[in-house]
């Protein structure tokens, strides 16, 4: 019986080290941006944006703020770490050249923000024919 009691009191404890195997270091790094385009398409008037991303840990999200717009327009990845959105929502009511801004916007998984801004160019509306003087 003693033996029993004292045997009762022994084990547990042990362990001591974790298995959890998550990273506990803070990613303060920001996503990079390497390559930024805003392609206005005349034909179809609509700009494209294209934007290659790459980050230390994983991309959250990749916005086109287009035209100085509050709005955002979620970029989608396209292939490896090149991000596309293709808006239509342009103006193109001047008689010259303007250019218009686009600001791209990452954050990675850690919530880390990088922006860039690019600008597109509007071709000039070609003005209508005046009417000719008849006399």
């Amino acid at each position: 019986l003693a033996l029993s009691m004292l045997l009762a009191g022994c084990g547990g404890g042990g362990g001591g080290g974790s298995t959890d195997n998550k990273d506990d270091t803070t990613d303060t790094t920001a996503p990079v941006i390497s390559s930024c385009t805003a392609t206005f398409d005349e034909d179809e008037c609509q700009v494209t944006v294209t934007a290659v991303v790459t980050d230390n840990k994983a991309v959250s999200t990749v916005r086109a703020f287009i035209n100085g717009s509050s709005t955002a327009k979620d970029m989608l990845l396209s292939s490896g770490s090149t991000y596309t959105v293709t808006c239509s929502e342009v103006p193109e009511d001047s008689y010259s050249d303007v250019s218009y801004p686009v600001v791209v916007s990452v954050t990675d998984t850690s919530g880390n923000v990088t922006k860039k801004t690019v600008y597109y160019v509007v071709p000039a509306l070609t003005p209508p024919d005046l009417p000719t003087d008849p006399s």
